[in-house]
């Protein structure tokens, strides 16, 4: 976990789910949009969609 000054870091509980028109370079999310909330989903049964090549 990084150390960012005045972050405060949380365990997931919730899972939520977003669109987006693409990643950055970076792997950052270009213009999300928040969809819903996934009550039929838990943190341990989903997973980012993260690019292979930032993995």
């Amino acid at each position: 976990v990084p150390r960012v000054p005045g972050a405060r870091w949380v365990v997931p509980r919730l899972v939520g789910e977003v669109r987006y028109s693409t990643r950055t370079r970076e792997g950052m999310l270009r213009q999300p949009s928040w969809l819903r909330l996934r009550p039929d989903l838990t943190p341990e049964e989903s997973a980012a969609d993260v690019p292979d090549d930032l993995v």
